[in-house]
């Protein structure tokens, strides 16, 4: 970081962070990491730039809070535009099976090693779809019963 009076700085910070709602995280983010280190980077890039050297280690308490500010509203405008991207997804089905295939691809091009089984979007549907029995299985049973039947009525063959 360069500051206001041309000094160059290396600063080492920690990041510390909570995710509130991880499945909706997984979908709209790729990467979490870097996106966590970019906002990082911006905010302290925002902040120290602006202010002379000598200011910076005079106040460093006044700036650490500012930090503080400036990431709860980061933290307030990522949560909305999940909200949106939550709301489009669940607008439009396909764009959710889409965004979950992008995430899947782009795991398996940060980690090759690793296994990835995909799921189903929906386990409910899962589970509902293989206790229901297919369309026309009971109509079926009741025809073959019916044909049998109607067989052993017909003794003779029409070929003889």
């Amino acid at each position: 970081v360069v500051t206001k009076d041309m000094v160059t700085l290396e600063i080492d910070a920690v990041c510390y962070y909570r995710l509130e709602n991880a499945s909706l995280l997984l979908t709209t983010l790729t990467s979490i990491s870097s996106a966590i280190q970019l906002l990082v980077q911006t905010t302290t890039k925002r902040l120290l730039a602006h202010r002379a050297f000598s200011e910076l280690l005079l106040e460093r308490k006044s700036i650490s809070q500012e930090i503080k500010v400036i990431a709860a509203e980061g933290e307030k405008a990522a949560s909305e535009s999940l909200r949106m991207a939550a709301e489009i997804l669940s607008s439009a089905p396909a764009a959710a099976q889409l965004r979950y295939l992008h995430a899947l691809h782009s795991l398996a091009a940060e980690k090759p090693a690793a296994f990835i089984l995909p799921l189903p979007l929906d386990p409910t549907n899962l589970v509902s779809s293989a206790t229901r029995s297919p369309p026309g299985v009971n109509s079926n049973i009741t025809d073959t019963t019916e044909l049998r039947e109607s067989v052993k009525d017909n003794k003779d063959s029409p070929m003889l």
